[in-house]
């Protein structure tokens, strides 16, 4: 670069300051003139009277800021002022920023102000927020949280708060969301970008964003000074040269009011994937006769930043720590197989999950082993690198974990956990993730197999892994008697695999007193016993359970007959989709087969009268089938019914209904009843 064009770019930049940084004075105001009586004595939102809370304003502001110390920085000013009706709604006195550390770089809030209005005998009392209020700790090697804890947060109280954000990692924007958990009357966001920073800008969710993008335009003149001399005379000449250098900002506003609460409906593990929301994603940097830099990544390119990062590949060739058990353990044995599970349980049981989610191993793996506790990222790492010293073919599959936000662009900070892939000699898959007690390979926990995860190939491609398992059977045999009078008598024997059995295995207690006020309480029983139960700490393996039990209140006798549900309490009652409008895709979490055998005997001295038909009908695109089949034998009624899902992600449209619509009909049979008739 010419001397020239180096003091044009010097220029330009010490101009930044004015030009994108201006002053970020705090939002807050000095004095609560704008909170009214009147608002402090309302009761509800008078557009939805059952919310909690609402926000009567928020206000975003980015800026690009350049100085010469710090280089460009993103700021971002936020002002949120919330009015609080319910005590469920408390927790909005408290709010928590989270700040990214990356080395000797982090994020910092300034101008941290906030209040509390409270009417007390009919006048306004202000309440400001104090420093002793404010918390900042390290959650991990990458992450600082700042809490603020407004004072004297009551039903009734207007809140009001303020900061700014300042950000090193000028290629990152925060997403901003327009729906909250609560409504927002009136919300504001104004972005605003130099031209030598081009982003990819995407919007997501179904509540409508109506972004209004502009320009501004601007010059910058600047004075350059020549000196020369003359070689006859040896004087030297100063002249000035001025040039101007026109340049533009790009703006980005939108202006929202009236916002509803975002709903949140069930079987969705995170309904945040389906807020409305404005994201930022960098493409390329170029400053004034510089060079274009191209930000823009694949899935390929992240994949292979994670695995390059210091963070991950220093901590991955760590072995020393664990030289001498992984010793023990392969001396042991040599069966490939068998390796494999000593390892996975070994880590599991050395290292505790600390409940913190990350992709790489923050805070390093020497110190997690050694303390008996670390998050995702380090015992994962940990597994990895065992299985890699034992010349297993093993390799790191990134996850958005089922709380994650799923990236629309390729993106490596998108990413919050780890697991583990193992491919063995006989080129079979096992999936691994040793942060569960209760899992075991291939079999994953929710937060995993609700996830997304990716994994680099031997050939660097990004390949997506399926976390969804192949079907994980319940099969029942309820087999009962029921008298003249309607009392049922019988036992009940279930076999539970894979993750039907890991979710089991949570509510499985130490002791059989405990385990049978558990089943009683699940099955809607009120007596039972002989409960017993096997394989609960044998994960590999199916798990089983049974129980006797006695029911007086599910029978109807009227006169000479009797009316009855065959399935008892195993029948479901209503429909789990019951939302007559539904706005989010269904994740049941992993496919399922349930598969029961109904055996009941009549009384001798009663016919049976009638018995719910037999059907079967099927979602389409051979998604799942429901079958109910009945057989009479003498006084004997054999019943078996097939629920089972071939899949376990349903979209939005005609897949949740028609999903929806078999539920419904599967309710409806199982909620018919069998008629005996006194002979």
């Amino acid at each position: 670069m010419s001397i020239k064009l180096q003091l044009t770019f010097l220029i330009l930049l010490l101009s930044f300051t004015s030009l994108f940084g201006e002053s970020f004075s705090c939002l807050l105001k000095d004095k609560g003139e704008e909170v009214t009586v009147e608002q402090l004595k309302e009761e509800a939102y008078v557009k939805d009277e059952n919310a909690k809370a609402v926000i009567l304003d928020e206000q975003v502001k980015v800026r690009y800021v350049y100085n010469q110390n710090e280089g460009f920085t993103v700021q971002t000013q936020f002002y949120r002022k919330i009015k609080i009706y319910h005590k469920d709604a408390l927790w909005w006195g408290t709010h928590l920023v989270n700040l990214t550390v990356s080395n000797s770089s982090k994020e910092k809030l300034i101008n941290i102000k906030g209040k509390t209005y409270n009417l007390v005998n009919d006048k306004i009392q202000i309440e400001k927020l104090s420093k002793s209020s404010v918390f900042e700790e390290e959650v991990s090697k990458s992450k600082n949280s700042v809490k603020l804890t407004l004072p004297k947060v009551k039903e009734g109280s207007i809140i009001e708060y303020s900061y700014t954000k300042i950000s090193p990692f000028f290629g990152y924007i925060d997403p901003i969301f327009f729906e909250k958990e609560i409504p927002v009357v009136k919300m504001d966001v104004d972005i605003r970008i130099p031209e030598y920073f081009n982003y990819n800008i995407q919007t997501r969710g179904e509540y409508p964003i109506n972004l209004a993008r502009s320009v501004e335009r601007g010059s910058l003149q600047y004075t350059e000074k020549h000196r020369s001399n003359n070689q006859s005379f040896s004087v030297t000449r100063t002249s000035f040269e001025t040039t101007n250098i026109d340049f533009t900002s790009k703006i980005y506003k939108v202006m929202l009011t009236d916002v509803p609460a975002l709903t949140k409906e069930p079987f969705v593990p995170n309904v945040w994937n389906y807020a409305s929301t404005l994201e930022f994603y960098l493409q390329t940097i170029k400053y004034p006769y510089g060079k274009l830099y191209n930000y823009a990544q694949t899935w390929n390119d992240v994949l292979k930043k994670l695995k390059n990062r210091p963070v991950y590949r220093d901590e991955i060739s760590k072995s020393e720590y664990y030289k001498e058990d992984l010793a023990a353990i392969t001396s042991k044995v040599s069966d490939e197989k068998l390796k494999i599970n000593m390892i996975y349980d070994h880590v599991k049981k050395t290292v505790k999950w600390n409940n913190y989610r990350t992709s790489l191993p923050y805070q390093g793996v020497k110190k997690a082993y050694k303390n008996g506790v670390g998050s995702s990222g380090q015992i994962n790492a940990i597994l990895l690198s065992m299985l890699q010293k034992a010349n297993i073919k093993a390799r790191p599959v990134f996850v958005i974990s089922d709380q994650g936000r799923n990236s629309i662009f390729p993106n490596y900070n998108a990413f919050d956990y780890l697991i583990v892939e193992v491919v063995t000699k006989s080129n079979s898959k096992i999936y691994l993730d040793a942060t569960d007690q209760k899992s075991a390979p291939n079999v994953l926990p929710n937060r995993v197999v609700q996830g997304v995860g990716k994994l680099l190939s031997d050939s660097n491609v990004a390949v997506d892994i399926d976390l969804r398992v192949k079907p994980s059977k319940e099969q029942g045999i309820l087999t009962y008697s029921i008298d003249e009078l309607g009392v049922v008598t019988g036992k009940y024997k279930l076999q539970r695999e894979k993750n039907a059995a890991l979710n089991r295995r949570y509510f499985i207690k130490d002791t059989k007193e405990e385990n049978e006020e558990e089943v009683k309480k699940y099955y809607e029983l009120a007596e039972i016993s002989n409960y017993k139960n096997t394989s609960v700490n044998e994960l590999r393996k199916a798990l089983s359970e049974s129980f006797d039990f006695k029911i007086d209140n599910q029978s109807t006798v009227v006169d000479d007959e009797i009316y009855f549900y065959p399935m008892l309490s195993l029948k479901k009652v209503t429909n789990p989709l019951k939302q007559e409008h539904r706005k989010f895709p269904i994740d049941w979490g992993f496919p399922k087969l349930k598969a029961s055998m109904i055996l009941i005997t009549i009384p001798e001295e009663y016919k049976i009268v009638s018995v719910p038909e037999q059907t079967s009908f099927a979602l389409p695109n051979d998604g799942g089938i429901y079958s109910f089949q009945t057989r009479i034998s003498g006084n004997t009624i054999s019943i078996r019914v097939k629920e089972k899902l071939n899949k376990a992600f349903f979209s939005i449209g005609e897949e949740s209904d028609s999903l929806k619509a078999f539920y419904k009909m599967l309710v409806e049979k199982e909620n018919e009843q069998i008629v005996l008739k006194k002979i």
